[in-house]
């Protein structure tokens, strides 16, 4: 895989498996914000999406 994300399994019953970001996985979230907060800006309002479907 591209190791943005850690997983870790638990020998628990039931088993736990929890999931993590790695330094490479925290990094690409910064080169993401900007994406997630243009989407966001020009995400259609509800009465948008109802006037167009």
């Amino acid at each position: 895989m591209a190791g943005l994300v850690a997983r870790a399994v638990e020998p628990t019953t039931p088993v736990t498996v929890r999931y993590g970001l790695t330094p490479r996985g925290a990094e690409l979230l910064t080169a993401m914000q900007p994406l997630a907060l243009y989407a966001q800006r020009w995400e259609a309002s509800p009465e948008e999406r109802a006037a167009s479907a």
